[in-house]
């Protein structure tokens, strides 16, 4: 099975309420770390990593599995808990939303002593199945999950523990072998995921969650939807565990090319139309699967309802259903034959044994679990005595009771399914058949003989039928525990392919996706490339090429007049790599891709006043993070840099990184900078590269002389941004734009800048010229009534003027 991401757990795609204890062990300048998803109830350990002086391992760590608390030793060194302390302030996602916040804890460095964390996994009976009974057995079995020569990440499990215990206590099983809240040990391949920072999810809009509307949502776990985002596109499936797998390949990218050519397979092989038939049988299958090993851990819990046991039966039906389909097909994927490998004949067998256990018919029916076993005949001989004697108690006490009643005494019964009681209410007496009891309040309980001897042997029968069904649930515990194993490769091979399905659907449908083709070699090729969020009818395709060649572009510095789509075209390639590393079809023409190993974006969201801090603050803090960590297979997208601050100021510190980044040979990423800093070019701010290359927007202005954009990249330089054009297609006055050319005029002319001649329009100022023309300068009257319409004309424009 696939070892890309953890388990995905029965529950909707809301994550808010899902805790992950993450703990780290730093010690001899390697570190170890184990993280526990609550709900799916798995240990993923990473093995021991030399961390690097940065602690790059342990950022990575963090950025990946966001976890909600991370546990570390109260006697770790200073300055690995500094760096820890500063990653966590980094992590903050959701400003809106602190309960999302990762928090530190700290616990007794005893907890991560090896040899105690050694001798207690040997301790948790969950781990194990029941042929392993004795410590070589166990550990002999747990080794080839995990080996025992990785002291910091034992001590980074032995971290976990206390916590687990504490914090997700287990349920009250009726048998202590089944008791525990840890399935299974798994590895955790940090090399196999590209590592996207938190703050590029919401400026890519792949997650774009907002408030529900719902009132009957507000203030719960699921009052955020998701809307207008690439995860709300994406999100087809049609089952819990496939939406929960969905979020965590969204969150969590690949870079594995193995992985992402099964993906890949499975979704070629369903956009053959001949296959369109079995992708909708399959989403059919999958609509009912829920994850199996999390419900296991309540079935056998004292209070556990048959509708537990119906959701497990019918997701074992399910998968099952599901491997019949794909067996004639298993040789066309690697996905579909790991899948009928996996689920072996083990499955059917389980299958069977719960079936033989549990009469699920008569168990809805009568709202209680109703054990059975095919080859007891005297069990179904025990149920059916003990209705009988239930009718024979209740005539009887009908009987005696309507006796008393005639004799005038107070009296009723009460039946319960295997007892029967006389209740008089009143004084006792004396009756030589009847038992007394006792006395509860004003009433006597009591029986007549013969109900006496019809209880007694109700309740003989009775406890001959819990001990048969107590034989049957503990048989069937045993089964389902050495099962745990294949139930989890059940659930995980049933989730990925509700969502390999959903990426199937979505590129069937919208007919314009391709395969991307994956290269060994450092270049990101894209032609008539789509944003995958717009109707493709307004969509201008354009392409995107860069190659980490010395001699070869990757540096793309775009300029263009405003509006032009100089953000949309950043935003598509960042979409369109992040699509095609989470095994998604992208809309292209073709796409050749070397796999990134980071993502990072500098958009301007509309999230900068939540988090208290200036839009150029905001600028500086998210570039920061490209500096320290792009490598020469990172993809870092820059828009708009700087304009927060004075332009001069911001132009000499993007030239600054445009430099230092095009003369870092092997360290170079893969780079796309929009901007209005147009001195960078015309001022030669930048070091003449072979790296860097010039890109614009095209335009054409059409014969009214009115500008047209065309949303087309192509090569060049622009020197005006065209804001007026901008001003005047939005709707800003003509006045206005009128006056800002003008001034726009005297500044680049170096000319004396004067006050607006507050006229509304020309035709006024025509009729004051009109009439001076007019006027007789021999009229005294016709003078003085010209300047009487001067000074009225003087106080409209100019209010505070003085009457003088």
């Amino acid at each position: 099975m696939y070892q890309d991401d953890y388990s995905s757990v029965a529950s909707d795609i809301d994550t808010h309420n899902i805790q992950i204890y993450l703990s780290v062990f730093f010690a001899h300048n390697k570190l170890g770390a184990a993280f526990y998803d609550s709900t799916s109830a798995i240990i993923y350990f990473i093995p021991d990593v030399e961390e690097t002086s940065r602690f790059d391992i342990t950022q990575q760590i963090l950025s990946d599995i966001q976890p909600s608390v991370v546990i570390c030793s109260a006697k770790t060194s200073d300055e690995y808990y500094k760096a820890l302390n500063e990653q966590l302030n980094i992590q903050t996602i959701d400003p809106n939303n602190p309960s999302t916040n990762t928090k530190l804890q700290l616990v007794p460095q005893a907890y991560f002593h090896k040899d105690t964390v050694e001798r207690t996994i040997l301790t948790l009976k969950s781990l194990y199945p029941i042929a392993c009974d004795t410590d070589e057995k166990k550990r002999a079995y747990i080794s080839a999950k995990m080996p025992f020569n990785l002291p910091n990440t034992l001590s980074a499990i032995g971290g976990l523990l206390p916590i687990i215990e504490e914090r997700c206590p287990a349920l009250s099983y009726e048998f202590d072998f089944l008791a525990g809240n840890i399935l299974a040990l798994r590895p955790y391949d940090l090399n196999a995921l590209m590592i996207v920072h938190p703050f590029t999810f919401r400026a890519l809009e792949i997650f774009n969650p907002s408030f529900h509307p719902s009132i009957y949502k507000a203030n719960t776990a699921n009052n955020l939807r998701e809307v207008n985002s690439l995860f709300a596109f994406l999100k087809r499936c049609v089952s819990s565990i496939g939406n929960r797998k969905l979020r965590s390949w969204c969150l969590k990218p690949c870079r594995s090319p193995e992985i992402l050519q099964r993906r890949y397979d499975v979704i070629q092989f369903f956009l053959d139309p001949n296959q369109f038939e079995l992708l909708r049988t399959l989403r059919d299958h999958l609509k009912p699967v829920v994850n199996i090993p999390v419900l296991l851990r309540k079935v056998f819990d004292q209070n556990t309802k048959i509708s537990i046991w119906k959701q497990i039966i019918e997701s074992i039906r399910a998968t099952l259903r599901i491997r019949m389909a794909l067996v004639p097909f298993r040789t066309n994927t690697y996905f579909f034959d790991d899948l009928c490998s996996k689920l072996t004949d083990d499955l059917p067998r389980l299958m069977t044994t719960i079936e033989t256990s549990i009469d699920l018919q008569r168990s809805v029916r009568d709202n209680r679990v109703v054990f059975i076993d095919p080859t007891d005949p005297d069990l179904e001989q025990l149920r059916l005595d003990l209705v009988q004697l239930n009718e024979k108690l209740h005539q009887q006490a009908e009987f005696a009771n309507n006796l008393l009643l005639q004799c005038g005494i107070d009296s009723s019964y009460a039946l319960t399914q295997d007892n029967g009681i006389l209740l008089i209410k009143g004084d006792k007496f004396h009756h030589d058949d009847l038992i007394w009891i006792d006395r509860q309040g004003q009433i006597w309980r009591c029986r007549t003989h013969e109900m006496n001897v019809s209880s007694e042997e109700a309740e003989e029968k009775r406890k001959q039928l819990l001990a048969k069904e107590l034989a049957i649930k503990r048989n069937l515990s045993l089964a389902l525990r050495d099962g745990t194993e294949l139930f989890v490769d059940a659930t995980e091979f049933c989730s990925q392919l509700d969502c390999l399905l959903s990426f199937a659907l979505i590129a069937y449908e919208q007919n314009n996706y391709i395969r991307p083709e994956l290269a060994v070699n450092n270049r990101i090729e894209i032609i008539d490339g789509r944003h995958p969020l717009l109707p493709i009818a307004t969509v201008i395709p354009n392409g995107y090429i860069s190659d980490a060649n010395p001699n070869q572009a990757n540096i793309h510095i775009i300029t263009g007049f405003n509006c032009s789509g100089k953000t949309v075209y950043i935003k598509q390639i960042g979409l369109l790599v992040y699509m095609a590393q989470i095994g998604c079809f992208v809309p292209a023409a073709k796409m050749r891709l070397g796999l990134m190993d980071k993502l990072f974006v500098k958009i301007h969201t509309d999230n900068h006043l939540t988090l208290g801090v200036s839009n150029f603050l905001r600028d500086l803090f998210e570039t920061s993070f490209a500096v320290a960590g792009a490598t020469g297979r990172s993809l870092v997208l820059i828009d708009e840099f700087g304009i927060g601050t004075n332009e001069i100021d911001g132009t000499a510190l993007l030239a600054s990184l445009i430099t230092i980044w095009s003369k870092s040979e092997q360290a170079c990423p893969h780079l796309i900078i929009s901007t209005h800093f147009h001195d960078l070019i015309q001022q030669r701010l930048v070091s003449t590269s072979s790296r860097i290359r010039c890109k614009t927007m095209e335009t054409m202005y059409d014969d009214d002389g009115k500008l047209v954009y065309l949303y087309r990249v192509i090569d060049g330089l622009c020197t005006r941004s065209q804001a007026f054009s901008a001003a005047l297609t939005v709707g800003l006055p003509n006045g206005v734009v009128r006056r800002a050319n003008e001034l726009l005029d005297k500044i680049e002319n170096n000319q004396v800048l004067h006050s607006m001649r507050n006229f509304t329009d020309m035709e006024e100022m025509v009729d004051l010229v009109e009439k001076a023309v007019q006027v007789n300068v021999n009229d005294y009257s016709q003078i003085g009534h010209f300047f009487q319409y001067l000074h009225d004309i003087i106080i409209k424009h100019v209010p505070n003027h003085s009457n003088e």
